[in-house]
């Protein structure tokens, strides 16, 4: 339900999650990376070429796991956009800011690990 308002919606979806990253949002800067990752597989050579690994990597650095996870499936794994020691860099941020700030989620992700 949640995928269908927001496709519907799109670009009102983009302007506000803009608004929300430019606060510092990891959670927003996460689905701006879904957002531009969707523009970037319709034009692998076009403008979004990075972006989307730009707003993965900043989230993941704030601790969130779905962007690390991203970043390394579609950055790494998939397309060879960053290596594998640029990974390893936004993997050790994320990992200290889940040492810093305690959420559910993260304490989760901690119980996985």
């Amino acid at each position: 339900m949640e995928a269908d308002f927001l496709e519907r919606n799109a670009s009102h979806t983009e302007r506000l999650a803009i608004a929300a990253a430019k606060k510092g949002c990891a959670k927003v800067h996460n689905l701006l990376g879904v957002i531009y990752w969707k523009e970037f597989k319709a034009d692998p050579h076009g403008a979004m070429q990075t972006k989307f690994l730009d707003h993965w990597k900043f989230a993941a650095a704030a601790g969130c796991q779905e962007s690390l996870d991203n970043t390394k499936e579609f950055g790494v794994d998939m397309h060879g956009i960053i290596s594998e020691e640029e990974f390893d860099g936004v993997r050790e941020e994320c990992e200290e800011a889940l040492t810093i700030e305690w959420t559910e989620d993260r304490e989760e992700w901690s119980k996985d690990r």
